[in-house]
Formats: C-alpha cells, sequence, structure tokens
C-alpha cells in the first residue's frame, strides 16, 4: 500500500494506526513529532485509534522552540514547525 509521507511515496504493509506508521518507517523521535494526517492534526491520544489508508498523506511536524522575551510589558514566546527539516509555520503567543 502506497501513501505519502512528508512528500515522498512510502509503501506500508497495510491500513495501520498512527502508533504503528511510526514504528513501522522508523519515525525519529517519535515521542516528540506531531501529525498531521490528511490535512487534520492529530492529538497524541488518537495515535492508536487514527487510520492510515491507502492514498493518506501524513506529514511529520516538531516543534522548535525559539525563545521569550519581555515586550511592552508581555511576555512573548516564539516557536516554528519544522518538517524534516523544512520550515513550515511561525507562530508568536503572547502571554
Amino acid at each position: 500500500m502506497i501513501i505519502t509521507a512528508n512528500g515522498k511515496p512510502v509503501e506500508i504493509s497495510g491500513e495501520i494506526s498512527v502508533t504503528k506508521l511510526l514504528e513501522e518507517i522508523k519515525v525519529e523521535m517519535p515521542e516528540y513529532v506531531s501529525v498531521q494526517l490528511d490535512d487534520r492534526m492529530l492529538l497524541r491520544a488518537d495515535f492508536d485509534t487514527a487510520t492510515v489508508t491507502e492514498g493518506a498523506v501524513v506529514e511529520f511536524l516538531y516543534y522548535m522552540g525559539g525563545g521569550q522575551g519581555i515586550t511592552a510589558g508581555q511576555l512573548v514566546t516564539a516557536g516554528y514547525f519544522m518538517d524534516a527539516g523544512n520550515f513550515i509555520s511561525a507562530g508568536r503567543k503572547s502571554c
């Protein structure tokens, strides 16, 4: 069965859970990965029940912290997501 993982075709054994997919294709640092399955971000609690099927598009994302500082009396935290080393998105959060 063929799926797309991080933009590349990958052959897997059959319909499997996201947890099993992480093991089968040996995703680095699975304890830190966020998973997007067919344009839907999954909660880690759903990794065991979310099923990867034929033609699925899966992205493995890692959150990289950017630091924090005080700006105009607000604590600001910045970070970004990486996908196999490529920049995906950035965010700022005022606390």
